[in-house]
């Protein structure tokens, strides 16, 4: 679903919906769900993660792709979805972390915890 202006680039809002059987039109003011925000391959993910009923593993396999990309992937469209898990750092959090690993002040490895919410 097209979600924001082609030319201007500002959300687009539904304001007409069409019954596919009988014409019936109804207009007014929509909201879409926050699924329909996703691209196309971030649905496509999300399947295959519920597919695998959240099997890292599985949608290792399924997509051909390694642990830290599915964690990134779920990460992302977590972030996407506007949702705030346990723990999470919000942006300026991770910049920050990202900000001492560059200075040297953490190992890549208490980096990576502290990214993960992990203590």
């Amino acid at each position: 679903m097209m979600n924001e202006c082609p030319f201007c680039k500002s959300e687009l809002k539904i304001s007409e919906l069409t019954c596919s059987k009988c014409g019936t039109i109804l207009r007014g003011d929509f909201r879409g769900c926050d699924f329909c925000k996703l691209a196309e391959e971030d649905l496509n993910f999300i399947k295959v993660f519920l597919k695998s009923h959240g099997s890292i593993k599985e949608v290792e396999k399924e997509l051909g792709i390694s642990y830290p990309t599915v964690k990134n992937r779920l990460n992302q469209i977590i972030s996407s979805l506007g949702i705030e898990t346990k723990g999470s750092l919000n942006k300026e959090e991770r910049l920050e972390v990202l900000g001492r690993l560059e200075k040297g002040e953490l190992t890549l490895q208490q980096t990576l915890s502290l990214l993960e919410g992990k203590k």
